[in-house]
């Protein structure tokens, strides 16, 4: 649940940034930077989560978390200017990057010991469910309200995530995080685990900052897109979108799939590859409405098809060490969220699908490169850092 909420609370920026745009006159610089500093804060919450429940406790960090980003969001409902939303939408940041460790954590010590490396792929399946109540939500409001005031009813409804706190409360223990001996990933932690790996902490830096950073680029951008290139309304975009998330949630398993038969490192190329080779096709060929709202689907799962088959290969390279995996992927979100900010320096001086395909082949170039060298055989860094541990 708090996954998918916490994923629905994301989306729902990048779905009013166009009426934000009309009603506020945003930049497109203005318009990513909001949602680059929601991931940049989301990374940093990450990465104090471990302190946090170890201070106050597992459960009370996760409803802590919970809190912030109800609050972050309910507040973004009253914004009103630029510099408050994006103030709000970081608060929201920090409570989803506390909850996302804490969470994963928890579900990752009830499982056996054998399905732990699953915990991470079966919590981010839960976002493309978010994402698909993020769209009814914007359904609903637009239908029913002006566009002025169903974009702040739709950050309202983002305080759902809060109901969970009571659940917490009256049905789930202590968390065993809380008492485990120091898995947060601290500055000193995270200094230690850069000097002992270095070779293999900066491929694992960069295959999640790639992949990362070009998933969020489009699912930030692609709804700019649809509205000022192929002057697509608000709710008649609803099913191109939807169709792009239900892609998103068939990509999780198509790259679970994927990467039992013919291995991480070639899902991580084929997902990239494709993403781009649907993008371009997506965006720059003269397609018929219905071929493009069809085509979203493949787009959606060749997009998310890498985040399976990342975890998994964040673990090989780095030993299957629980806080190196962590604290790798948290640090690697903040250097992807530099993309969309990306996005809208060059959407303001080319059209926004090209931006689109630049930030997307871009990060597919950076996960192909490694796997085509590991494809030739093990890669010097993952046998340096093999001999080491």
């Amino acid at each position: 649940m708090g996954a998918a909420l916490e994923a629905m609370d994301f989306l729902l920026f990048p779905l009013v940034a166009s009426t934000l745009v009309s009603l506020w006159r945003l930049r497109p610089s203005t318009t990513g930077g909001i949602t680059s500093a929601t991931l940049l804060c989301s990374s940093v919450g990450s990465l104090l989560a471990g302190y946090a429940s170890e201070r106050f406790g597992g459960r009370r960090t996760m409803q802590l978390a919970l809190l912030l980003l109800s609050a972050g969001s309910l507040l973004a409902a009253c914004a009103q200017n630029a510099i408050q939303l994006l103030a709000f939408r970081a608060l929201l940041g920090f409570g989803f990057g506390i909850d996302a460790v804490v969470a994963a954590a928890a579900l990752r010590d009830a499982l056996g010991s054998k399905d732990r490396e699953r915990a991470a792929e079966f919590y981010q399946g839960f976002h493309a469910a978010g994402w698909i109540l993020a769209l009814a939500v914007q359904a609903l409001a637009y239908s029913l309200f002006r566009p002025h005031i169903a974009w702040r009813l739709m950050f309202a409804v983002g305080v759902t995530p809060a109901l969970i706190i009571f659940f917490i409360r009256q049905n789930i223990a202590e968390l065993a995080v809380a008492v485990s001996p120091r898995r947060s990933a601290t500055v000193s932690s995270g200094r230690k685990v850069f000097l002992q790996d270095s070779s293999a902490t900066v491929a694992a830096f960069l295959l999640t900052a790639a992949a990362q950073g070009s998933f969020y680029a489009l699912m930030t951008w692609l709804p700019q897109f649809l509205r000022t290139e192929r002057h697509i309304s608000v709710l008649c975009s609803i099913p191109y979108l939807l169709a792009l998330t239900g892609g998103c949630l068939c990509g999780y398993v198509f790259g679970g799939w994927f990467s039992i038969q013919f291995g991480r490192w070639r899902t991580l190329a084929v997902s990239a590859l494709m993403a781009s080779v649907t993008v371009v096709i997506y965006i720059k060929m003269p397609l018929g409405d219905q071929l493009r709202e069809a085509l979203g689907l493949p787009l959606g799962c060749f997009a998310a098809a890498c985040y399976p088959a990342l975890i998994g290969t964040l673990n090989q390279l780095l030993a299957a060490r629980t806080r190196r995996v962590d604290f790798t992927y948290h640090v690697g979100r903040a250097f992807g969220a530099c993309f969309p900010l990306a996005g809208g320096v060059l959407s303001a001086r080319i059209e926004v699908g090209n931006a689109i395909i630049i930030l997307v082949a871009a990060g597919s170039l950076i996960l192909i490169i490694p796997t085509l060298w590991k494809t030739r055989g093990m890669p010097r860094f993952v046998m340096l850092a093999r001999r080491r541990d």
